[in-house]
Formats: C-alpha cells, structure tokens, sequence
C-alpha cells in the first residue's frame, strides 16, 4: 500500500476515535421534536392540526426506516448522477 493509502486509513481512525471520545448518551429528538417544543413553549393553547396515521411501534423500528429512507434516496441520486456522467461522456 502506498503512503496515500496509510494516510487515509489514519485519517478516519482518528474521525472514529475522537466520534466515540466525544459521545454524549443521552436521548436524542430529530428538529420536528424540537420545533414542536419551541412551539408548545410560546404558544399554550397551541392544538396540532394533523396527527400521524402510523406510528412505528419502538425506537428501532424508527431507526431503520429512517436509514431506509435515507439509503433509497441515496440509491436515486447516485443512480442519476452516474446516468449524467455517462450521457456527458458521449
């Protein structure tokens, strides 16, 4: 392996040292949560006006569906960007 290669390698060990040096447990609440909170703090008589038709039945569930999400569109943009990278080659 090249110096390029080491180089990289320790790179993202050190990402993945101070990411764990740094860990806070603790619950975590996406910006919705968070929006919701700040809205029920100014405003006491707020009502929602919609609620959800399904909610997931634990955490983890949440969790991969969330990831699922995210890989789907993951997959749809990646497939597009090698379709314009191919189609401007000809």
């Amino acid at each position: 392996m090249s110096t390029k290669h080491y180089l990289i390698i320790l790179a993202l060990l050190t990402i993945g040292f101070f990411a764990y040096a740094t860990f806070v447990p603790g619950e975590y609440h996406g910006a919705a949560h968070e929006g919701i909170h700040i809205i029920k703090h100014s405003y006491s008589d707020y009502q929602p006006w919609f609620s959800s038709i399904w909610t997931p039945p634990s955490k983890p569930v949440t969790v991969m569906l969330f990831t699922l999400q995210g890989s789907i569109g993951a997959l749809v943009l990646g497939y597009y960007a090698g379709k314009f990278k191919e189609r401007s080659k000809a």
